[in-house]
């Protein structure tokens, strides 16, 4: 069996220790060379200070969270990597959406007899900006879950209905809490 087919509750049982062994010609995780493959590899970020900056950027800010992140997940999980493309394409739609929301306004000023088409157009247009934001944080949390697994059990995991409700800043939050956890 190799130490892919191995689970954390496989070296806690064989060898006292849920975590894998350090990468081949590494030997000790402390010294310069090594790498996390586990939560570890993620950095503590004040909650007050993401929330500020989505407030601050109006919403702008999520996506190149999201991107830092990927880039962890990218390096520590190669099998569940999340293209960045995904994220400068939600970029895009984010400052299409505030750009289809200055025309529509404008719009209904000039022709308020159409006031309402116009304004179908840009709600149906948010609505999918949403949806594709909602995909991309769902795929990031699936890809933190499977990292997450590589340092506690099972039953921890980061809540759907959290990611769901919050975004970025529910899945930083659990992210802190996790990695304090893990410092114990």
């Amino acid at each position: 069996m190799s130490d892919s087919e191995i689970s954390p509750s496989d070296y806690a049982l064989n060898s006292g220790s849920v975590w894998p062994p350090p990468p081949e010609g590494v030997e000790d995780p402390g010294s310069p060379g090594y790498l996390p493959t586990d939560i570890r590899a993620f950095d503590e970020q004040n909650c007050w200070v993401v929330l500020l900056l989505m407030i601050v950027t109006l919403g702008l800010y999520q996506p190149f969270w999201l991107m830092k992140i990927s880039k962890v997940i990218n390096r520590v999980a190669p099998d569940r990597s999340i293209p960045l493309m995904y994220f400068w394409t939600l970029i895009g739609l984010l400052v299409a959406n505030y750009v289809a929301e200055l025309i529509a306004a404008t719009l209904q000023v000039l022709y308020p007899n159409s006031a309402q088409s116009v304004e179908n157009v840009r709600r149906l247009f948010g609505y999918g900006v949403a949806i594709y934001s909602l995909f991309l944080l769902f795929k990031v949390k699936d890809a933190m879950n499977y990292i997450l697994w590589r340092t506690f059990p099972r039953w921890e995991r980061f809540s759907g209905l959290g990611t769901f409700f919050f975004g970025a800043l529910s899945l930083q939050i659990q992210l802190n809490k996790f990695i304090r956890k893990e410092a114990k």
